[in-house]
C-alpha cells in the first residue's frame, strides 16, 4: 500500500466513527484493506456485532465482490441480506473503495443486527449522542 491508498484509508475512518455514532451498537461499520484478505480488517466500529476485530479476515461474499471488482457498473453493493452462524438475521452495504488510479483498494462494509431488539434500536437511534451541545436549528436550502 502506498502513501495516497494509506491517506485515503485514514480520512476514512472518521467516517466508520461517525455511522457508529449515528446509528448505534447495533451497526457495525468496517473498513478493509485489500492488500492482505487474510487480515484485511484495518478499522471496525462496534466489532461486538458479530464478533470481528481489527486484523480479521475479508469475509467470502467480500471475497467474491473483489474478484467482481473491475466488472461492477456501481461501487455500492446492497442493500442484501445475510446471517451469521447463531441465526441473527443482519441488513448491510458494501462499498468499494478505489485510489486515484481506479484500483479497488478496500472496502466499507456497514452491518445492521436487525435481531437486535426494536424499542433498543430506536432509543438509541434517537438519542443525542452529545449532551453538551444544545438543540440545533438547521435550515437546509
Amino acid at each position: 500500500m502506498n502513501r495516497k491508498d494509506r491517506e485515503i484509508f485514514s480520512a476514512l475512518e472518521v467516517v466508520l466513527e461517525g455511522i457508529g455514532v449515528a446509528f448505534g451498537s447495533n451497526c457495525e461499520a468496517v473498513l478493509h484493506s485489500l492488500e492482505d484478505t487474510s487480515c484485511s480488517i484495518i478499522k471496525i466500529v462496534n466489532g461486538h456485532v458479530t464478533g470481528r476485530k481489527v486484523g480479521s479476515p475479508l469475509t467470502d461474499f467480500g471475497i467474491e465482490i473483489l474478484k467482481k471488482a473491475d466488472e461492477l457498473e456501481k461501487d455500492v453493493i446492497g442493500s442484501y441480506y445475510s446471517r451469521l452462524n447463531d441465526g441473527r438475521l443482519f441488513k448491510s452495504v458494501t462499498m468499494v473503495i478505489r485510489n486515484t488510479q481506479g484500483k479497488p483498494i478496500g472496502f466499507i462494509c456497514i452491518n445492521i443486527d436487525l435481531s437486535a431488539p426494536l424499542a433498543e434500536f430506536l432509543e438509541e437511534f434517537l438519542a443525542k449522542t452529545d449532551e453538551s451541545s444544545k438543540d440545533i436549528v438547521e435550515h437546509y436550502p
